[in-house]
């Protein structure tokens, strides 16, 4: 595969993200594709990848994610991201909020020789996103005394 090949499909997954769109995300990933995250358990192939996609387009509606940075070295690429939106719908059985998030991580991706991903590490602040939508206390007021 040829870094434009990658950039080719590391830009397919992030319109499909975009459009909301969990099959195309998953239209990406090898049938033996291993996910990880800080967040969830592993998952593995393109239905558990397409399941992982479709919980946070169908939790922020409006979800829209921005690559910010994108290195690409052989069969890897990372990138930096910027993921924002609105809690409008069920998101790991948490109740819609209302309300936003903004938040920052970054993802690790291997691709095979057909240019699909086997592999990728995702890290964001999982915490901040619980947070922003008010079902985790903030530090500060979780170790204030009264």
């Amino acid at each position: 595969m040829t870094r434009q090949d990658l950039e080719a499909s590391t830009d397919r997954a992030l319109d499909a993200w975009n459009a909301h769109d969990a099959a195309r995300v998953a239209d990406e990933y090898a049938d033996d594709a291993v996910g990880r995250d800080n967040a969830d358990p592993e998952r593995r192939g393109r239905d558990a990848v397409q399941e992982r996609a479709q919980m946070f387009m169908t939790g922020f509606p409006d979800l829209r994610i921005e690559v910010l940075t994108r290195c690409i070295e052989g069969n890897t690429a990372c990138e930096e991201w910027r993921a924002t939106g609105t809690h409008e719908g069920d998101l790991m059985g948490i109740a819609p909020t209302h309300r936003r998030t903004d938040n920052f991580g970054s993802t690790f991706i291997a691709f095979n020789d057909a240019g699909k991903v086997v592999r990728e590490h995702i890290y964001w602040d999982s915490a901040k996103m619980l947070r922003d939508l008010g079902v985790l206390p903030e530090i500060a007021a979780a170790g204030a005394t009264a």
